[in-house]
């Protein structure tokens, strides 16, 4: 009711929910999935990996996988963290899940990130949160040079792409 007195496409409205609370709440959770996803919203698994239940998978239709921030946060100086979002990103893969990875705090985080494929990424170093939306992305666009894209030859059989 609320998406239709609203005019909200709901497609547009994700629901998180804690990997702990689909866990411990796996019938309703499941219910709760399904019924939001037949009106047409989409659900996340947050905090994906805190409890490493990858059979989780198998009973809760999910349309994305949040990597627990935990992760995140050691991910440039332990290899275990490393591997394990690793991981995590080939699951999601497996599934056709896009994955997030939140609390994404620095430039080093954001570019391990970028190689080792997630889809997305929040985090202070994205944004900070404020209690306004008003953040200038047309600004940011104006500021930044946005480099050409690069033209590889095929030597093989000399075309350019």
């Amino acid at each position: 009711d609320k998406l239709s007195t609203c005019s909200l496409n709901p497609t547009n409205v994700v629901f998180e929910i804690p990997e702990e609370v689909a866990i411990n709440n796996l019938k309703h959770t499941m219910l709760f999935t399904k019924a939001m996803q037949s009106l047409g919203c989409r659900i996340a698994l947050e905090h994906y990996a805190a409890t490493t239940q990858p059979q989780l998978l198998k009973h809760i239709q999910t349309d994305y996988l949040k990597v627990d921030g935990a992760l995140i946060s050691n991910l440039g100086s332990t290899n275990e963290s490393r591997t394990a979002v690793r991981a995590i990103i080939d699951r999601a893969r497996k599934y056709n899940l896009k994955c997030v990875a939140e609390h994404v705090d620095s430039a080093g985080s954001l570019a391990l990130l970028w190689e080792l494929g997630a889809d997305f990424a929040q985090g202070n170093f994205i944004q900070e949160p404020s209690k306004e939306i008003d953040y200038d992305f047309f600004g940011e666009i104006e500021t930044h040079e946005i480099p050409q894209s690069p033209v590889y030859t095929n030597a093989s059989q000399n075309e350019t792409v």
